[in-house]
């Protein structure tokens, strides 16, 4: 569970609204608060504290400037919605908002269209949409479902949230963006039964909003969505006029992530020898104690400086607890990480000698970091790093060479079986799960020295064991470029995939994808044709 920012732009200043008054008669719009900071100031304040995945709502006309001028402030950090449509996407996403937030466009006369819905998919991509579902309850029916609403939350359409809708939907975007409208910008507690129901039913990350006041309200997000559903805080928070530090909802946030690594650390214990846990645990435990007097011993934040900036409280608690994670894990991992297929072995890859795939761990991070940044034009923070590792242990894979190994590096003999040296990374892969069958490769590249030693081939068949052997997985797809013939000649000639589409304009230069999938085969034979939705990039 992590906490999202936002930016509420109404006639081009940041403000905060009750969602329930807007509409066509001004006259009605209650206003809480306005500020005198700029769109872009706020989003260079998010970018300094590392909160990703907020989002940008345009409320009317008159409001891309300083959209745009708060994407451009944090690109990559942001989404974006609010009167966006299936021709005006490709503009955002190019001005650096990391998906665009979608709901009326897509509904006709208020009815779903399915036309307009994969219209858009075919644009952009659905790993570049979010839906925004936001809904109230009915006034004739007030016990009943809720409605999802669209122009302004004003209108009813033909859907109610179910679990059957987000079952569906999910195969066309990437997350949900849900406001409990009829609480909104009233600071009146949250919407039980409707958190509830998003952390039981979607298949994929989603965000609430609406009514949240303090941290004991994020603290119920977090039980009734079983620690599933994002939030988002607006008026309440005292950077938009309430009552609530902002300081410390981004502490709580940093808090999170460390609640889960703890959380990721005893899966990732899983096939280690036993003498060696007793030392990981107890090198965590001392790490994290270390960094927390630390911390209260900092002095608070200047005046004018976030948190992060500052480097005190949870920002050093966070610190410490990534550098103990990744202490322990270079000097402690095992030879099997994975509980199922080996995460550390060697793969003959003539003439080139042998190669050895692992799991990744936090001290991984700036060598995947530097070869995506190398590589690819799609680059990710450090933090999105971490976060693939304590949400998908076993998926988030790297290739070392064991032949140019530095007998002096210490980690690198641990990191192996029995002292062995793994060498430096060379490659990596990150991948997740999206429901209970369905696996995405998040990205994946090896660095240009080292191609042609069949690095990609191997690791993208870990991967891909995994995500059948581990969680299930029924299929596996991935994007990649269609000028790629090098990625392509892996994925289809070796790997067995096959074309299934075509993706317009997908790439933030405008270059289309095609759309791969490969069906995995039981083991008695036999196969399933579920789809999985992933994005990758060549090797």
């Amino acid at each position: 569970m992590r906490f999202r920012p936002c930016i509420d732009l109404h006639a081009g200043t940041v403000k905060q609204i009750v969602g329930s008054t807007l509409g066509d008669d001004p006259s009605k719009l209650r206003t809480n608060f306005e500020s005198t900071r700029s769109a872009a100031e706020f989003a260079n304040m998010y970018r300094r504290d590392n909160l990703v995945g907020g989002h940008v709502i345009m409320l009317g006309p008159g409001n891309e400037d300083a959209a745009l001028s708060a994407l451009a402030a944090y690109p990559g950090g942001l989404q974006v919605g609010g009167g966006v449509t299936g021709a005006s996407a490709r503009k955002y996403l190019d001005a650096g908002a990391s998906h665009v937030i979608v709901t009326s466009w897509v509904f006709v006369d208020g009815k779903l269209s399915r036309e307009r819905l994969a219209e858009l998919v075919g644009a952009v991509g659905r790993e570049r949409i979010v839906l925004d579902l936001s809904c109230r309850k009915h006034p004739d029916d007030p016990c009943g479902p809720y409605h999802v609403v669209m122009d302004k939350w004003q209108r009813f359409t033909d859907c109610t949230v179910t679990r059957e809708l987000l079952a569906e939907l999910a195969a066309s975007c990437d997350e949900f963006l849900v406001h409990g409208v009829d609480v909104e910008g009233k600071g009146c507690g949250i919407e039980d039964e409707l958190v509830r129901q998003l952390g039981e039913w979607s298949p994929l990350p989603v965000t609430y909003a609406g009514g949240c006041r303090d941290l004991e309200d994020i603290e119920r997000v977090r039980e009734l969505g079983g620690g599933r559903v994002d939030v988002t805080i607006g008026s309440a928070l005292d950077i938009f006029g309430g009552a609530l530090p902002y300081a410390d909802v981004v502490q709580w946030d940093k808090r999170e992530v460390i609640r889960s690594m703890m959380e990721v650390a005893p899966r990732m214990l899983r096939g280690m020898r036993a003498p060696r846990r007793r030392p990981f645990r107890w090198l965590m435990a001392a790490a994290l104690s270390s960094a927390a007097v630390d911390g209260t011993r900092r002095s608070p934040p200047t005046s004018g400086r976030s948190p992060a900036q500052a480097g005190g409280g949870a920002n050093g608690l966070v610190a410490g607890a990534t550098n103990a994670f990744a202490a322990a894990s270079a000097l402690f991992r095992g030879p099997d990480l994975s509980g199922g297929a080996s995460a550390a072995h060697a793969a003959p890859c003539a003439p080139h000698g042998a190669l050895a795939i692992r799991e990744a761990g936090p001290a991984d991070v700036n060598a995947m970091q530097r070869i995506n940044e190398a590589v690819l034009p799609e680059n990710y923070s450090r933090q999105f790093y971490m976060q693939q590792l304590a949400d998908w242990p076993g998926l988030q894979l790297v290739a070392c060479a064991p032949d140019l190994a530095d007998p002096d590096d210490l980690a690198a003999r641990q990191a192996g079986a029995d002292g062995a040296h793994l060498g430096p990374v060379i490659g990596y892969c990150l991948g997740k799960m999206e429901g209970s069958r369905r696996g995405h490769i998040t990205s994946i590249a090896v660095l240009p020295e080292h191609r042609n030693r069949g690095c990609a081939t191997a690791i993208m068949r870990e991967v891909t064991a995994q995500m059948r052997g581990r969680y299930g997985a029924a299929a596996v797809t991935l994007n990649v470029r269609k000028s790629n013939v090098a990625a392509l000649h892996v994925y289809t000639d070796k790997l067995g995939y096959a074309t299934d589409a075509i993706y317009t304009r997908y790439y933030q230069d405008g270059e289309d994808a095609l759309h791969l999938v490969l069906t995995l085969e039981h083991e008695d034979g036999g196969t399933d044709g579920d789809e999985v939705e992933t994005r990758a990039e060549a090797a």
